[in-house]
């Protein structure tokens, strides 16, 4: 975007116009007809950078009409996090259960949904009478689904007054709304137009929920509601407690145990329930029954693998593998079966000292609340005796180069591999190169790799030659 107010390097683009409109008097006094009409172009100055630009248009005293397109709906209070605050979209006319055109949209910037649901308009209604409807009571906009929506919200709390704000939009969300648009909730509708019915309560006793799952740390309880109410509810809150004390922010159905609560006691308390067509409700003071005490737990492992050459002067690694998350490893290397001394890291560089001798790593996993575990990589084959080839010769083309194999375990199989710029050069696998006039400008390496029965197989490369020359 352009900017003419001369904001620092990084900062967003702000403008303002100021302008002023000839009409007097109000909204309700005058013929919007007669009101200037101001026009807003917008050209964007790059194309390839940000796709997902987001403009905000604010107007202060002045109509923004037909302001009906994604993220119309991030006004200050629409855009309200306060889950007892509520903003309510327009269908107009009401028998059509078509969102009106002039319905603001959602998301909010951060991407959560508006309006929260949708209500009709475009109706007559007794308590709204005005000398430009001639007398027929009709009212549109929404300036009308809003009150419609606060109606129906002092109806339901008419009937149950203990509902908080929070309880009151949810159940209207929930209980009280005809799906449109695309299923479930969106942002054209909310969670669908409202249509108050009477609803349905809930039987309820003071039975205990109850609690299914193993007492352990790593593991999930899962608190079901009692078996003898009725209808069973779809959807509740829990306060979970560990020897009788609240875990703060546990409120699900579910409650994956934590070192926290090793040794102790579980139980749960059914706190409010709900279904769809029926009033929320809250639950009795009843805590289920409680568990076994908390089990220490026991580490999801793995078992490491090792990578890298086999022979001395490479470095080794071990790949721990997947652990429960938060594990801390320590590690021992052992060649042969014998531990090498100092060699307690994640990788380990061999010498000359395991030539012959096969190769592991232990790995020990520990965290706190579970039982430390420990797992042994596969033995290795024997490590082989072996040497990075070097490359004697003059680098010009006609020249011959050669490798400097340097010490191999006796009897190893050796093979060649010349390259040029990383690429094989073909047919080149002898322990010589001639150097053509297709190799001039080029660096030269060569790979040397090793075979024997009962060893590692081995490929070592040399360092890059300087380019030929001609």
């Amino acid at each position: 975007a352009q900017s003419l107010a001369n904001q620092a390097k990084g900062a967003d683009p702000l403008e303002g116009v100021i302008g002023s409109s000839p009409m007097t008097g109000n909204f309700n006094t005058i013929d919007c007809d007669d009101y200037p009409v101001y026009y807003l172009g917008i050209k964007r100055a790059a194309t390839g950078a940000d796709t997902n630009d987001v403009l905000e248009i604010l107007v202060n005293s002045a109509l923004f009409y037909y302001a009906s397109t994604p993220y119309s709906a991030a006004h200050p209070f629409a855009d309200s996090r306060n889950p007892g605050a509520v903003s309510i979209g327009a269908v107009d006319p009401v028998a059509g259960g078509i969102i009106a055109d002039y319905s603001s949209q959602g998301p909010t910037n951060d991407g959560r949904i508006k309006p929260d649901l949708s209500a009709g308009a475009g109706f007559s209604s007794y308590t709204y009478l005005h000398a430009d409807d001639a007398g027929d009571g009709s009212f549109s906009g929404t300036s009308a689904s809003a009150p419609v929506v606060s109606g129906a919200a002092a109806l339901v709390l008419q009937s149950e007054p203990s509902l908080t704000p929070a309880k009151l939009v949810a159940y209207l969300k929930q209980a009280a709304v005809v799906d449109r648009g695309k299923v479930g909730a969106d942002n054209l509708y909310g969670a669908g137009e409202l249509r108050l019915r009477t609803a349905g309560s809930f039987t309820t006793t003071a039975t205990p929920p109850t609690i299914s799952g193993t007492p352990q740390v790593g593991l999930t309880l899962t608190a079901k509601p009692p078996s003898d109410w009725t209808p069973t509810p779809t959807s509740a809150t829990y306060r979970w407690f560990a020897d009788g004390s609240s875990i703060a922010g546990a409120s699900g159905a579910s409650f994956t145990l934590t070192a926290a609560q090793l040794g102790k006691r579980m139980t749960v308390q059914l706190m409010s329930a709900t279904r769809a067509g029926y009033l929320p409700v809250s639950g009795s003071a009843a805590v289920s029954s409680a568990t076994a005490p908390v089990a220490i737990g026991a580490l999801t492992t793995a078992v490491p693998k090792i990578s890298g050459a086999l022979a001395a002067g490479q470095k080794l690694a071990v790949a721990t593998g997947t652990w429960t998350t938060g594990t801390k490893f320590s590690y021992q290397w052992y060649a042969s079966g014998t531990a090498i001394k100092g060699a307690t890291k994640a990788s380990f560089t061999l010498t000359k000292a395991q030539n012959g001798k096969k190769l592991s790593v232990r790995v020990t996993g520990t965290l706190t609340g579970y039982t430390t575990a420990t797992r042994t990589s596969a033995t290795s084959a024997k490590v082989l005796t072996a040497a990075v080839p070097k490359i004697t010769g003059t680098r010009k083309v006609g020249k011959t180069l050669k490798v400097s194999k340097g010490s191999w375990t006796k009897k190893a199989k050796l093979s060649y591999q010349w390259y040029a710029n990383g690429k094989k050069v073909k047919g080149a696998t002898k322990a010589k190169l001639k150097l053509t006039k297709s190799l001039k400008g080029k660096v030269i390496t060569v790979s040397l790799t090793g075979k024997k029965s009962g060893y590692a197989t081995v490929t070592l490369t040399s360092k890059k030659t300087s380019k030929i020359k001609k």
